[in-house]
């Protein structure tokens, strides 16, 4: 597999991604947004972007502080519809968050929540202004079993097939478990916010020692400080090849809230985890594309980084020039790598991805657990038939 790709032309940018950008950045001028609306001429692609990137909140909120008027009266009722059932959703899942808390901790389970509601209230100040579809929740590896027990005996089942006894080697590999309720709530337990297959030498306990108190709902909560924080958005963005808007906003969004971060310490612990491309590159793609900016020693760093030139016109051309599709998972898997730095990194990824079984493995052919070690030689036969027959749409 190569994983070094041809660039191709880029083309201009779509009209409703020059809309959607120029309602991203923090300070959004009603001169660009004008001329940006003056060149739609599909409003119904404009919705549809701005549904997949989950931009629809911000969105509304900027035409209707900086333009309004200018919007089809029927684009801006679908849009305030949309702003306000968000609101109430968001509402709906703070509630929902304090009452898993509440259980996890009368449970004696520590908990950080993170993302979701407490993004868009350390970022935005305002709930409604964040579009996002379920619950992040830290705990240690330790406690992992009681609170998957907590959540299941709350009416939470896994939402996803792991068979009985398979339930730590799953963890190993996605370092998280995603439950659902029948009222569709998500919640993603994890007890470490970066997958073990993509390879950084994280150690999870440690972030523990690093919290911060805020504001939430009414009460102080604990949750990850702003400048690791700042790395996971970067690390998650280049997991999925940065395929979606909202996580530039958040990214933007966080520099924007906390201009006073350390850009030394985060630049320390973007090495210690091995993730300073990925650092370097998200900071590079919110300063081209949305106008952050960046403490002094972020920006230097970025600026002598020659090896993002590629990786950014990839993100560019797929978020910017293609219509909003997500990225396939080998196009993922090749970004990853290529965000990657160092060759043994580059082939741990590789090597973990292709060799250690999965749900997927566990699907295809079920084995009690005595026989685990088979799965080892079935995955890659796996791989390798629905590779051939281009049928890898899928977490592999």
């Amino acid at each position: 597999m190569s994983f070094k790709k041809e660039q191709k032309p880029a083309g201009d940018t779509l009209p409703e991604m020059r809309l959607l950008l120029g309602c991203a950045r923090g300070d959004a001028d009603p001169g660009r947004l004008d001329e940006a609306i003056a060149g739609i001429r599909d409003w119904e692609a404009v919705l549809q972007a701005a549904s997949f990137h989950r931009m629809v909140p911000l969105l509304y909120w900027r035409l209707r502080d900086a333009c309004p008027g200018t919007v089809p009266a029927n684009v801006t009722e679908r849009l305030r519809s949309r702003f306000e059932e968000n609101a109430r959703r968001n509402l709906f899942w703070v509630r929902e968050l304090r009452g898993l808390l509440d259980l996890l901790a009368g449970g004696g389970v520590a908990a950080i929540p993170y993302k979701g509601p407490l993004l868009a209230e350390m970022i935005y100040g305002n709930l409604a202004l964040r579009d996002f579809v379920d619950l992040d929740i830290l705990v240690h590896e330790r406690d992992f079993p009681a609170a998957r027990e907590f959540l299941r005996r709350h009416g939470f089942h896994s939402a996803v097939d792991i068979p009985p006894g398979y339930e730590r080697a799953h963890l190993k590999y996605k370092g998280e478990e995603i439950f659902v309720r029948h009222d569709k709530v998500v919640v993603e337990l994890q007890a470490s916010p970066l997958p073990w297959y993509f390879a950084l030498p994280l150690d999870p306990e440690r972030l523990w020692d690093e919290l911060q108190p805020v504001r939430f709902a009414g009460k102080d909560v604990q949750t990850l400080s702003p400048e690791v924080l700042l790395l996971i958005l970067c690390v998650h963005g280049a997991k999925h090849g940065w395929y979606r808007l909202d996580w530039l906003c958040d990214l933007a969004g966080l520099l924007r809230a906390y201009p006073r971060m350390e850009g030394p310490r985060i630049l320390a612990r973007a090495e210690a985890w091995g993730a300073g491309r990925m650092l370097r590159l998200g900071l590079c793609l919110v300063q081209q594309l949305l106008g952050s900016e960046l403490p002094p020693s972020l920006r230097e760093s970025v600026a002598a980084d020659r090896s993002l030139a590629a990786l950014r016109a990839d993100v560019e051309r797929r978020l910017l020039h293609e219509p909003p599709k997500p990225i396939t998972t080998l196009a993922s898997l090749r970004f990853q790598v290529r965000a990657l730095e160092g060759v043994l990194p580059k082939a741990r990824c590789l090597a973990r991805t292709v060799l250690m079984p999965t749900t997927q493995d566990w699907k295809a052919v079920r084995l009690p657990p005595a026989f685990a070690a088979l799965y080892y030689v079935i995955r890659p036969f796996r791989l390798l038939r629905e590779m051939a027959g281009g049928r890898i749409d899928h977490p592999i």
